[in-house]
């Protein structure tokens, strides 16, 4: 797991990267297909390619940060309890349901166009919202919901999250993309801890833990929290990960034009966009 180009000495968009060991995962050789899978569709499955294991560190990451550490979601205290994940087809969506069911035990509740209800319900989903509905603010604020998070990260949905969490009595809500109560609607009756998330503190090596150009830096606790979830629970977790349907693209460094075009054009729904550098 590395920044593509904001550090001058190392980047993903080049065909040999130099990454963290404490941010990367080591997998069984024996368990993946050597071979390049081919141009097209792959479907969801475990992790047993070098393409699938590619498409999940980010947001393994990023989900991790946000339950484990900002959220501080234990399962010997939160086991049962509902948690609302907004975007539950977005890439950090499809593995936080998964966390959060799996390893957390909990109530999972998801919002997502109603194509995608059906995989994200074989994932651990126990509730999926289509948000196009018009009432399903109404319908999740019916619902205790003491944890939510927001993996699309717009202002309407960091207002519905907000607004979902209605009846809940002090809930914890968080988002990925430094969204703050000041781009809420607040209504001042309610006690709601509103907090952000980014494993982009991480990225340029846990123990340096900042990121000089947005002047953020990783507290130790975050540190603490992520090490004992990547070195402690993770690995007895990662044989259960599925990874999203991945759109395999041509190799060769002309994909990366094609993929951020494809990411523009908002081609890209419930899917990770891979390739090979040659």
């Amino acid at each position: 797991m590395l920044r593509g180009s904001s550090v001058k000495d190392r980047g993903a968009f080049s065909e040999y990267v130099v990454a963290y060991p404490e941010t990367s995962i080591k997998y069984n050789k024996e368990s993946f297909d050597q071979e390049p899978l081919p141009a097209g569709k792959t479907p969801s499955n475990n992790i047993n390619s070098f393409e699938s294991a590619a498409s999940v560190t980010l947001g393994l990451g990023t989900a991790i940060t946000a339950l484990h550490h900002v959220l501080q979601i234990r399962p010997d205290k939160d086991q049962g309890k509902s948690i609302l994940i907004w975007g539950g087809a977005t890439a950090t969506g499809i593995i936080a349901i998964q966390i959060a069911k799996r390893v957390y035990g909990m109530k999972v509740i998801t919002t997502a166009s109603s194509k995608h209800h059906a995989f994200l319900k074989s994932l651990g989903a126990d509730l999926a919202f289509d948000y196009h509905d018009k009432k399903i603010i109404n319908n999740l604020s019916q619902i205790d919901i003491p944890f939510a998070f927001d993996t699309v990260c717009t202002k309407q949905t960091w207002q519905s999250v907000y607004d979902s969490t209605a009846k809940s009595l002090e809930p914890v809500i968080t988002n990925i993309l430094f969204l703050k109560d000041s781009d809420l609607q607040l209504d001042n009756s309610r006690t709601v801890r509103i907090t952000s998330s980014s494993v982009y503190l991480l990225m340029n090596g846990i123990e340096q833990g900042n990121v000089p150009h947005i002047g953020y830096t990783a507290s130790p606790e975050m540190v603490k929290d992520f090490k004992e979830f990547w070195n402690n629970i993770l690995p007895g977790f990662l044989s259960h990960l599925k990874h999203a349907d991945l759109k395999v693209l041509g190799p060769g460094l002309e994909s990366v034009n094609e993929a951020l075009d494809l990411l523009r054009e908002n081609k890209v729904s419930g899917e990770k966009l891979v390739f090979r550098f040659k």
